[in-house]
């Protein structure tokens, strides 16, 4: 929930999310309260959202695919970046998975690139898993997953 009040000459907006208070200073009230409203958008997740445009009627002009889309979103934008991960830490572990079972780990100094490669290769996976770790660990965490989980594409 968003608040805003006039503080001397300018507006305050002030926000509580994931725990944590922000505020923000503004000079007129309409900039304060646009802010304060796309705060209060921006915290409500993605279902929250398809529900506002129901309500205001707009989501019958909205294509299929928008539509189908939204349906299957499942994480609000605070979720999304509560998960992320820098995009320089590409060093790590990596599983392929093809049905639900490991079926082979490797390490990479850059997973994009390699999962590309091995999409190309013609190796058969449906998802992948990444374990970020520092360049001087990969070769030490390979050899311990594989012999853990002896993943049948990895040869011994």
């Amino acid at each position: 929930m968003a608040s805003v009040r006039k503080v001397g000459k300018t507006w305050r907006v002030e926000t509580y999310r994931l725990g944590a208070r922000h505020s923000r200073v503004f000079k007129t009230e309409a900039l304060a309260r646009s802010f304060a409203h796309l705060s209060e958008n921006r915290a409500i997740g993605i279902r929250e959202q398809g529900q506002l445009l129901k309500d205001h009627k707009i989501i019958s002009y909205l294509p299929e695919r928008f539509l189908s889309a939204l349906n299957a979103a499942n994480y609000s934008a605070d979720e999304i970046l509560l998960c992320a991960m820098p995009a320089s830490n590409n060093i790590g572990i990596y599983f392929l998975i093809n049905s639900g079972k490991i079926r082979y780990v490797g390490q990479t100094i850059n997973i994009h690139h390699r999962i590309d490669q091995h999409r190309r290769g013609g190796r058969e996976f449906d998802s992948y898993s990444f374990i970020p770790c520092e360049r001087e660990q990969l070769n030490e965490l390979e050899r311990i997953y594989r012999d853990l989980i002896m993943p049948p594409e990895n040869r011994y």
